[in-house]
């Protein structure tokens, strides 16, 4: 095992293993908390209602600052800030359990609840809200049978609420004219005649009652007929009487009341007509509307359709058209229309109809002691486009949508630009990006609908232009070969706490650029992973300039357009090699021989011979050194530790490219978790600088030759072709990766400009190359601003607020800005980023505009950073990162109330 100095060098000599605990699932046990935005019980409406589910039952319920302290913290709490929380729905008319198939025009005996399977997955019936529901024995016979009342879902024992529930008669005219009744004796025997049919009534509306009157007469005297009528009669179960004519309610209506019965009508609009009458017997009403008619057949008649105008608000129930559960939103909808509070509709399709079927103790509300069968909705019930999100039975998870990959945000304001905001508009998110903004967006089904409330304010997610967040404890120099994704991961509490303050992307930059040059991402301040967090490895190449004499920058573009050129002639060759293997054509193949090349006499490499190597920085506590022997072969070298004297070899092998070294430190075995990489820059003659890393620690390294030797070697030269003629790639050189996207124009360029003559040679040599780019400037900005005004060159503004020259304050926000200059703010910080909307507050404080200091934190930064095509800005295509606040953010008195990024809200 390597120990003492060899340890803490040759593994990067900063060897941290990091061991992730496994995480645990929430667990719901014996129940749970619920608490959202809106909660009505069927009984009562509660603004941030809570529930506590114990056992299936609801125990505790009401506003959430009244049951909070009563919490004894052992049950999850789930929190849906915008959703509408009602009861499972009841509906008291439904086509899941199909109309007997008997021949008998009245007939007690059968059971509805034979025909429904307690076994059966009825769970796609819940994407309506509906838990429970009355199957009905059938409309098609004038005394069809008993209802029941079940739940939709749950254990098979515990699904029927009530085996019979009413005696179920239908007044429709599909009664009339039954088929003779026809009974065959079993077991068949030839001394018993078989009868012949017997005709059955009733012929027509007028025989209607009077055939139910007949038929309780006759089970007086026979107590089997008609399905032991007479007994079912006797227990006194409600009439559930079916009737959309006039004349048939006037007459059930007076028959319930001579025979004394209790019961309910299932009826259409018509039934508004006697709506005092039925008011004054006490009896309620299933109203089952009509929807709007097709064409009327010939001979038919036109029906009412919608809801009806009553006189009162009577504790009556709704019930889907055509008894199809899927119509139940319309049903809902329509009606919510016509009452004087829309709200009032909940209890017309959940406590009203489980008290008129006589279940109310069980379904209907939510109060303490009923079952937790809840509907969490995406928005009022009422509203076209509501839909569950998730549907309890019993206090457990029966039903979610497969996909919630859609949002809508509501606000009074949605700030688009500083001329141009649209008022009480909506904004459509889906699969992380904005895919519609405008005052009305669709409501893809079962989408999240957040309403940001009296006063809000929409803005795009604000953007630091250059800071740290995620380099902790990283110090290290970092050039264009290091690559700082490496160095990001899932969010944690330092990310979150910028996010909540409502910068949403930062461009992570090294703290020192090695040899003036580096690399910089644009990364998300909160995400679940990497790739959510990232869209591409390199965002940026950073430079510093602080001379006008930039012969080091034209050294490093040449170097890149020398790279760029051998991709392009690798591109045009492979063009020309599919073009001829197309065709057909004969393929000339080159064949690369290794060549032995002898220096002359005085020629000495830059690398070989012996190196005193110096590691500090990162999590290094003290500078270590260590020696190592070189040798390089061709553009390959290869190097031994051999001070200390390692109880292992080690060996150190890489490639210089020019002046670069890239190389990894080999150590056999599993003693480390990863192979440490070297990248330097050889500086002299005989001295180095660079890093050496692992994982996500690095450390400075520099390095002195002490002793150096001319050998021969070999130069192989690399195949260019493969063995059928294919063209080879070039070798991909890290440090000259972002260089070639700036040429290509993937990325723009930001160059940290200090002097007073260098301003305009960096204008001229990016301009002449026409390279995006934008700048960090000192105080002699003052000197140059026509300049940037010319050339429109995006500025990051500095760290100072203001400053003084002689008697002259200049502030750099109200002075660039006020030119028309893009400006973007930066915090130079790690988790201190934060504090980037309270600077953007000093700026206006000090002069600048509300809407400008919002535009430099929005799309301002975006254009400085070339990012304007999927950050900072509200529209089509856009990376749905957004903030909510109680007015402008740059207003007295505002304050950002949510965040989100991607789409994704992040939480405390």
């Amino acid at each position: 095992m390597l120990t003492g100095k060899l340890l803490r060098f040759a593994g990067l000599l900063i060897l941290c293993v990091l061991f992730a605990g496994p995480s645990t699932d929430l667990q719901a046990g014996d129940g749970f908390v619920l608490r959202a935005g809106h909660l009505h019980t069927g009984l009562r409406s509660i603004a941030d209602g809570t529930l506590v589910i114990r056992e299936g039952k609801v125990t505790h319920c009401g506003p959430w600052a009244e049951i909070e302290p009563q919490l004894q913290g052992d049950l999850p709490v789930l929190h849906w800030p915008d959703a509408y929380v009602t009861p499972g729905m009841v509906s008291a008319s439904s086509n899941v359990v199909g109309p007997h198939r008997g021949q008998d025009s009245i007939s007690a005996a059968y059971r509805a609840v034979d025909g429904y399977n307690t076994y059966g997955d009825h769970r796609p019936f819940l994407a309506t809200g509906v838990t429970t529901i009355h199957v009905n024995p059938g409309e098609h016979r004038l005394l069809s049978g008993q209802g029941a009342v079940v739940k939709l879902v749950g254990q098979p024992q515990g699904r029927v609420l009530s085996k019979s529930s009413d005696l179920a008669i239908s007044m429709q005219d599909s009664v009339d004219n039954p088929d003779a009744l026809l009974e065959i004796p079993f077991p068949a025997s030839s001394d018993v005649q078989i009868e012949p049919p017997t005709d059955q009534r009733p012929k027509g509306r007028i025989s209607r009652i009077l055939a139910l009157k007949e038929a309780l007469a006759k089970s007086a005297t026979d107590q089997q007929a008609h399905g032991e009528l007479v007994r079912y009669w006797g227990e006194g179960k409600p009439l559930r009487v079916s009737a959309d004519s006039l004349a048939d309610l006037h007459g059930m209506l007076a028959m319930m009341q001579d025979q004394g019965r209790n019961g309910y009508f299932v009826s259409d609009g018509t039934v508004a007509e006697i709506e005092g009458k039925l008011a004054e017997a006490g009896v309620p009403v299933v109203l089952r509307m009509n929807v709007p008619q097709g064409d009327t057949p010939p001979g038919g008649v036109l029906k009412s359709w919608g809801f009806p105008t009553l006189d009162s608000s009577p504790e009556w129930a709704l019930a889907p058209p055509g008894d199809d559960l899927g119509n139940m939103s319309w049903a809902i909808t329509e009606a919510a229309a016509h009452m004087e509070n829309p709200e009032n509709v909940i209890s017309w399709v959940t406590h009203h109809p489980a008290k008129i079927m006589g279940v109310e103790d069980r379904v209907g509300h939510l109060e303490p002691g009923a079952d937790a069968d809840i509907v969490v909705w995406n928005d009022r019930p009422w509203h076209l486009h509501s839909r569950p999100l998730e549907v309890f039975v019993e206090g457990l998870r029966a039903w979610q949508p497969q996909e919630k990959t859609a949002t809508v945000i509501h606000a009074d304001t949605i700030w688009i630009s500083s001329d141009h905001q649209i008022h009480d508009g909506e904004v459509l998110i889906e699969n992380g990006k904005i895919t519609s903004v405008g005052q009305r967006v669709a409501h893809p089904p079962h989408c999240q609908v957040i309403y940001g409330g009296k006063g809000s304010y929409l803005v795009p997610g604000f953007i630091d232009c250059y800071g740290h967040l995620g380099l902790q404890g990283e110090a290290a120099s970092m050039g264009t070969g290091d690559r700082l994704h490496r160095l990001l991961g899932v969010s944690g509490a330092a990310e979150n706490s910028v996010a909540l303050a409502g910068v949403t992307s930062q461009l992570l930059a090294p703290r020192r650029l090695q040899r003036g040059a580096g690399v910089g991402l644009i990364a998300k301040t909160a995400g679940g992973s990497r790739a959510s967090r990232i869209d591409e490895e390199v965002s940026m190449l950073l430079l510093q300039a602080s001379s006008s004499d930039l012969s080091a920058m034209n050294r490093l573009f040449g170097q890149a357009q020398k790279y760029l050129d051998s991709w392009n002639k690798y591109d045009k060759d492979l063009e020309e090699w599919k073009r001829k293997k197309a065709a057909g054509e004969e393929i000339e193949k080159k064949k690369e021989v290794e060549v032995e090349k002898a220096p002359e006499e005085k020629l000495e490499d830059p690398l070989t011979g012996i190196w005193e190597l110096t590691v500090s920085g990162g999590p290094i506590p003290e500078p270590e050194t260590a020696t190592v022997s070189m040798q390089l072969t061709g553009s390959n070298f290869e190097g031994r530790v051999i001070e200390p004297a390692p109880p292992m070899p080690v060996r150190i092998t890489g490639t210089l490219e020019g002046t670069t070294l890239q190389g990894t430190i080999e150590v056999p075995g599993d003693v480390l978790p990863d192979s440490p990489k070297i990248e330097a820059e050889l500086t002299g003659e005989d001295s180095l600088t660079g890093k050496i890393s692992i994982l996500t620690f690095s450390a400075d390294i520099q390095g002195t030759r002490t002793s150096k030797e001319a050998k021969t070697f070999k130069v192989t030269r690399r195949k260019k072709q493969d063995d059928d003629g294919k063209p080879l790639p070039p070798r991909v050189r890290e440090n000259l990766e972002p260089l070639r996207a700036v040429l290509e124009k993937k990325i723009p360029v930001m160059v940290n400009v200090s002097g007073f003559q260098t301003l305009p040679a960096v204008v001229k040599y990016f301009t002449e190359k026409e390279i995006s780019f934008s700048v960090q400037l000192d105080n002699d900005m003052r000197f140059q601003r026509d300049l940037l005004v010319e050339n429109k060159v995006p500025v990051v503004l500095p760290m100072s607020s203001s400053f003084n020259i002689g008697d002259d304050a200049y502030v750099p926000a109200t002075f660039l800005g006020r030119a028309g200059i893009t400006l973007g703010f930066m915090s130079l910080a790690e988790d201190g980023a934060r504090r980037l909307p309270h600077r953007a507050r000093q700026e206006v404080a000090n002069g600048m505009a509300a809407d400008a200091a919002l535009e430099a934190l929005t799309h301002g930064a975006a254009r400085v950073l070339g990012a304007h095509d999927r950050i900072g800005h509200i529209h089509e295509g856009m990376d749905a990162d957004l903030l909510i606040w109680k007015g402008h953010p740059f207003e007295t008195g505002s304050r950002l109330e949510r965040v989100f990024v991607h789409g994704e809200e992040v939480q405390q």
